[in-house]
């Protein structure tokens, strides 16, 4: 297990050659051509029994062409991108979604927010939306660096 750890790591690690970029990662290549981009959230789901959240945005508005989305399906469809973009995208939006924390009953925030906590992002593409999945916990630990870094200045 750990020798394809470390494959994958020197795959990570390396120049991608194809990019014509040389000494940037596949990674680094495809998040400088979307990182510019600002997507508008165009659908918040309601929250699972677990506490978890949907939002989506047009692959157009996240920057993804279908030469893209065919060139880079791999690092798409990755734990790293979706954690990446994901959480830019619920950070630019942060006030969308806070409205969700603050309508929630007492018992509900304790059940839904405080008893499970956030992992990873999940990521699907349906049609031309990319749909994000998060646990509601990140809203909370978002909002409360914010608060934290807005008291100390």
């Amino acid at each position: 297990m750990s020798k394809i750890m470390n494959v994958e790591r020197e795959k990570i690690a390396s120049q991608d050659l194809e990019s014509g970029e040389p000494g940037l990662s596949e990674f680094r290549s495809l998040l400088e051509k979307l990182i510019s981009h600002r997507p508008q959230i165009k659908h918040i789901g309601k929250r699972n029994e677990k506490g978890d959240i949907s939002f989506a945005v047009t692959m157009a508005d996240l920057g993804i062409t279908p030469t893209i989305y065919k060139e880079h399906r791999k690092v798409l469809f990755s734990i790293f991108f979706a954690n990446i973009m994901g959480e830019l995208i619920v950070r630019e939006n942060i006030g969308k979604f806070s409205e969700i924390l603050t309508h929630m009953a007492p018992e509900e925030y304790l059940e839904f927010v405080n008893k499970f906590g956030h992992k990873h992002f999940g990521l699907k593409f349906r049609d031309n939306f990319v749909v994000f999945t998060c646990h509601l916990n990140l809203l909370q630990a978002i909002l409360t660096e914010d608060f934290k870094y807005n008291v100390k200045d």
